[in-house]
């Protein structure tokens, strides 16, 4: 991973430890949602994916140039 991908590789890991801390994902989402309009585009490709969240990122990560699997271990090692 370049070093333009670390902030990202972060903010990624802090997001997910919140939503897997709460009782109600949803809930959350829809709080990030409320206070961050920034989500909104996520949230919409998250739509136009289904709803499947590994698709989303697997289109998401493609747009961007990023290998889907390096990213995870990233994320996991971090």
């Amino acid at each position: 991973m370049n070093s333009s991908t670390k902030p990202q590789i972060q903010q990624a890991k802090q997001a997910l430890q919140q939503l897997m801390s709460l009782r109600n994902p949803q809930a959350m989402m829809n709080q990030m949602l409320m206070n961050n309009p920034s989500v909104k585009p996520a949230l919409e490709l998250i739509k136009q994916n289904g709803g499947n969240l590994q698709t989303a990122f697997m289109s998401l990560a493609k747009q961007k140039g990023i290998d889907p699997a390096e990213f995870m271990r990233e994320l996991m090692s971090q």
